[in-house]
């Protein structure tokens, strides 16, 4: 699942009703306009949250939700590929039994970088 929530803030009681009366393990969004303070004080119940900010800018923002039954790391190696005005991404490794891993990535390109 992925939503353009454009501001945290403003999506955030939609978030939670979704999140608790659906099924979802892994919910991506964009446009959190969340920075690194903020971030902070965001904890949703039953789930892990990774971000990651838009830098200079005061929007953007990407974020992926993954169950807290989920083991998951943020891949900060894929951070530099993030470029100013140009895309942004949050890439999370999750582990599931036999050692299986996968990917999950939320990637936004601004239509500014058109």
């Amino acid at each position: 699942m992925f939503w353009n929530c454009r501001g945290w803030r403003t999506a955030r009681d939609t978030i939670d009703t979704f999140l608790s009366t659906s099924d979802t393990d892994i919910f991506g969004l964009c446009k959190t306009f969340l920075d690194e303070f903020s971030i902070e004080s965001v904890h949703v119940d039953g789930y892990q949250l990774f971000h990651v900010g838009r830098g200079m800018q005061k929007k953007g923002g990407l974020g992926v939700i993954i169950k807290s039954c989920i083991p998951a790391r943020a891949r900060l190696d894929f951070l530099p590929m993030n470029i100013e005005m140009l895309f942004e991404s949050c890439v999370v490794e999750c582990f599931f039994p036999n050692n299986e891993k996968i990917l999950i990535a939320v990637i936004y390109r601004s239509p500014l970088a058109s």
